[in-house]
């Protein structure tokens, strides 16, 4: 786990308008990822906590529509877009994006399609962040450099600033294409002069070392052709923590970060301007140019025509690619979801629910089951129910009537062993009293619901 340094506190109120339009990225350069490092499966299920990961790109990896047409690239950040991308092909571009983060919501049916569908969370579960953890590149070309005109060297430390967001700090919105359906997204606030967040609840500063670094392939008589990356993870703030609540107008129920890298080897250096990346030849490196130290991150991309249907979560990547000017109606940080091949960043959530239900510990019997909350429930805001399973299982619920006649099914799913958790849509559902029926390798278990 690395080394905070300092830590800053920010109070400052989000402002933001939504006129946004999509954005063409079909003609961007990307180069292919060579790896994504192994995330350990340090999951804890409790008697009444569930403990786990979550992460946007493993939710829509999933997907049966897009998961097959996810393609994995590694994207780069500079804090200052004068640095210059020199290309295999001969082409010059200035630096990708200036930071990059992801914000999380945890309700998310898309977690339904995962391998572990137990760890979706209901507006009734708060929850505290207890972890993050982001797949990187680090290229460190340079450790020291002349001090322009005086002829001393000075050292080159490197740092990553990571915002934390959660309140009022995220705002939520949608993008909606001409002709197109509706996305939801989760914004944040950007400070023009500092090319950093403006609004956020915490701030970690890391310094990077040698020892954080990654692996550049050369190969082909070119100069960084190929990227391994690497993972990172650190602590969160002390009790960041996400209260539970009814109200999903609001973005209470959220969580996010940004990483934003800042290197310590100018840019503009006397007449000479940076090269952040260069895949020509290293020994012909051009006039008036010097190299630099650079981030990057891990991305998968929808290479698919059909978008990733996302009409009522909020999970959303951000990518700083509008820093100086708004472009499309964007400024500062740009949805993932407003490309036209949407992008998701490999970013992850270790969440530990608070949960308002308790479910009792499994003794003789193979799975438990706890009462439904809220109870009575309205027919509008659904209930949630918890149940323990011994091992893993396919599980199926059904409301049935006081007659015994089915009113509600849905679909049986896999859980994994422990601690999980469903919520139930009573749409449709009149008032009136009804039995929930939980059925486990042909065993039910009943519980009692009023909707009102």
């Amino acid at each position: 786990m690395k080394k905070l340094i300092f830590t800053t506190l920010s109070t400052l109120v989000f402002v933001g308008a939504f006129a946004q339009s999509q954005i063409d990225n079909r003609k961007m350069k990307h180069i292919k990822a060579e790896n994504r490092p192994v995330k350990s499966t340090s999951n804890t299920y409790g008697k009444i906590q569930i403990s786990d990961w979550y992460n946007t790109l493993d939710f829509c990896s999933s997907d049966p529509i897009i998961g097959g047409s996810i393609q994995n690239y590694v994207g780069f950040i500079q804090h200052d877009s004068l640095a210059k991308i020199y290309y295999a092909d001969g082409t010059i571009s200035k630096t990708g994006w200036e930071s990059v983060g992801s914000v999380l919501d945890p309700k998310d049916a898309a977690i339904d399609l995962t391998n572990n569908p137990g760890i979706k969370l209901s507006k009734w579960n708060g929850y505290t962040l207890d972890s993050i953890r982001f797949t990187y590149l680090y290229v460190r070309n340079v450790d020291s450099f002349d001090i322009y005109g005086l002829g001393q060297k000075k050292k080159v430390i490197d740092t990553l600033f990571i915002h934390y967001f959660k309140g009022t700090d995220i705002k939520k919105s949608y993008i909606q294409p001409t002709g197109g359906a509706k996305s939801l997204l989760a914004m944040l606030g950007w400070n023009i002069p500092t090319r950093l967040p403006a609004t956020f609840s915490h701030c970690d500063t890391v310094l990077l070392t040698q020892n954080d670094s990654t692996t550049v392939n050369n190969s082909s008589g070119g100069f960084e052709n190929g990227f391994r990356t690497k993972s990172m993870v650190l602590a969160a703030p002390t009790a960041f923590t996400i209260a539970a609540g009814g109200n999903l107008a609001s973005a209470n129920d959220l969580v996010g970060f940004t990483f934003t890298f800042k290197s310590a080897v100018p840019t503009v250096y006397g007449t000479d301007t940076a090269i952040q990346l260069y895949q020509l030849n290293p020994n012909t490196l051009p006039a008036g140019s010097h190299r630099t130290n650079y981030f990057g991150f891990y991305f998968g991309e929808n290479t698919n025509t059909t978008p990733w249907s996302n009409p009522t979560y909020y999970n959303t990547t951000l990518l700083a690619g509008a820093a100086y000017a708004t472009r499309n109606g964007w400024t500062g940080y740009i949805s993932g979801n407003a490309y036209n091949s949407e992008i998701f960043a490999d970013a992850d959530f270790k969440l530990t629910t608070a949960a308002n239900v308790s479910v009792r510990e499994i003794k003789n019997d193979n799975f438990a089951m706890s009462s439904v909350y809220p109870n009575p429930a309205n027919n509008n805001d659904g209930a949630y129910i918890g149940f323990n399973l011994k091992n893993e299982s396919n599980v199926s619920f059904e409301i049935v009537s006081l007659m015994g006649q089915k009113v509600k099914a849905f679909a049986d799913k896999t859980y994994a062993a422990g601690q999980n958790g469903m919520e139930l849509n009573l749409t449709g559902v009149d008032a009136g009293v009804y039995f929930v029926n939980m059925t486990v390798n042909g065993l039910t278990q009943t519980k009692k619901l009023i909707v009102q």
